[in-house]
């Protein structure tokens, strides 16, 4: 789901509140605001799905080798197991980033201040995603995750061509921007499978 090969590990060091670089400067408060804004909805929000679909996907599998025997049983282990690998894999990685980037949301704004600095053309990018975020703010009380995952993804898509080697936290972002919608999707829709098996399982057991 995720290449995590590029970004720096994470660790359980806060960077800090706010940027090292101008804290005082509008912009640089507009860019926390809108790491705030949209981070502090989309985490706890994946955090709930991750926790729904693990219980639908150990509960399925447990309910499975209750109701399966033979060698459909040997069958559902080794795949019930991979795939509920697969569902809750992506997640974890996707709220272990999330929970990173939070962390070092000081990092993140600083080298968005370097790239609008050196480059005129994100400097318009970014200045259109904070205008954009801070007037979603109502829509987030409305939309909830909906709401903030789309300008999450926004940012995955806008910002893809202006990271560098120079730029490691910027670059987790976007990766995990670009990626975030696509493991969660494929999560929910594992989930919606062991689901239908799960309520096979049990009218087997019934009978």
């Amino acid at each position: 789901m995720f290449d995590d090969s590029s970004p720096p590990p994470a660790d359980d060091t806060p960077s800090g509140d706010e940027p090292t670089g101008r804290p005082s400067d509008p912009g640089t408060r507009a860019l926390s605001r809108m790491l705030d804004a949209i981070l502090g909805r989309v985490t706890p929000s994946v955090t709930l799905i991750l926790i729904i679909v693990t219980a639908v996907a150990v509960g399925s599998y447990l309910a499975g080798l209750a109701a399966l025997s033979g060698g459909i049983r040997t069958v559902w282990i080794v795949l019930g197991a991979l795939f509920g690998f697969i569902a809750i894999r992506g997640l974890v990685r996707l709220r272990w980033n999330l929970a990173a980037i939070r962390r070092h949301r000081s990092d993140v704004v600083n080298e968005l201040i370097d790239l609008r600095q050196s480059d005129p053309q994100a400097d318009s990018v970014v200045i259109d995603m904070i205008e954009t975020t801070e007037s979603d703010d109502v829509r987030y009380t409305r939309a909830g995750y909906s709401g903030a995952s789309g300008d999450f993804t926004r940012i995955g898509r806008n910002l893809e061509g202006f990271t560098s080697a120079s730029s490691p936290w910027l670059t987790r972002l976007v990766t995990t921007a670009k990626r975030g919608v696509v493991a969660v999707l494929t999560s929910i829709a594992l989930a919606l499978v062991f689901a239908f098996l799960a309520l096979i399982f049990l009218i087997a057991l019934a009978l």
